[in-house]
């Protein structure tokens, strides 16, 4: 579990949108679309904090960054040695 910890060397579970763009490195705007459009379930990834601001669940978060088998190619272009099947040639079929 990755664990991020106060000044008293505590965990912390849940931490506002604008901690989180510092930990994750993802701007504040950036979260909070992930939030609006779904891609961070409510209640796993964030939640709403009694006083109505938006905590995000820290755990959910690692859990959410860390899957397997869902990495999305958007934007990015497969680099040369990625786009063959090694031990396979093509050129005859």
């Amino acid at each position: 579990m990755n664990a991020i910890l106060n000044k008293s060397q505590t965990v912390v579970e849940y931490v506002t949108v604008r901690k989180a763009a510092e930990l994750t490195g993802y701007s504040e705007r950036a979260i909070r679309h992930k939030i609006s459009n779904g891609l961070w379930p409510e209640n796993i990834v964030w939640k709403w904090a009694p006083d109505g601001v938006q905590l995000i669940i820290m755990e959910g978060y690692y859990t959410w960054a860390n899957q397997i088998g869902k990495v999305s190619m958007r934007g990015r272009h497969p680099s040369a040695s990625t786009s063959f099947t090694l031990g396979t040639n093509t050129s005859s079929l």
